[in-house]
């Protein structure tokens, strides 16, 4: 692990681990989520640079159908990852694959994973969903991901001024 309290975002945090490792695989975790102890065992299955799992939700509040369940546990869909963030950062990925990229963006709060899996999309990165449940996403009623004003929401929202066609096409997927 590197501490360090010079590293302002959770994006360099992350790139500065990535840069450490010497594997052929980083695998991310938030600190409220739980692994299945097959996980990573299960992830390392796939074929892809980023290898994704379902998952299952644990909280006070029942997922909105749009914000988890119908949204994460789906086949990916290419276009689709540009409006919608279509999983969480508990995934497997190529190490090399996020480095070419640049690794996750460190300019911005959140939600840094999908401004990487957008990078890594628009240069040609597979990806892969692994229809099997490895992990708990654990959920607490108003924050970044379920909250009115989350930073999910502020995204989608940018995305439907830049891109409204595209926006009308999949908002309703």
């Amino acid at each position: 692990m590197i501490f360090s309290d010079s590293v302002r975002s959770l994006g360099e945090k992350r790139n500065r681990l990535i840069e450490a490792c010497d594997t052929q695989w980083v695998a991310f975790l938030d600190d409220d989520d739980t692994l299945f102890p097959h996980h990573i065992e299960t992830l390392l299955s796939g074929t892809a640079d980023v290898v994704v799992p379902h998952c299952r939700f644990a909280g006070p509040v029942i997922p909105r159908p749009d914000c988890c369940e119908g949204k994460y546990n789906r086949p990916f869909d290419r276009q689709h990852l540009n409006v919608h963030n279509l999983f969480p950062v508990t995934v497997l990925a190529r190490r090399e694959a996020v480095l070419d990229v640049g690794g996750f963006p460190t300019d911005r709060i959140g939600p840094e994973d999908w401004a990487l899996w957008k990078k890594m999309n628009a240069t040609g990165a597979t990806f892969q969903v692994i229809p099997e449940v490895t992990w708990t996403y654990h959920t607490r009623g108003s924050g970044r991901m379920t909250g009115p004003s989350s930073f999910v929401n502020r995204a989608k929202q940018s995305t439907a001024r830049r891109f409204p066609r595209m926006y009308r096409k999949f908002r309703s997927s």
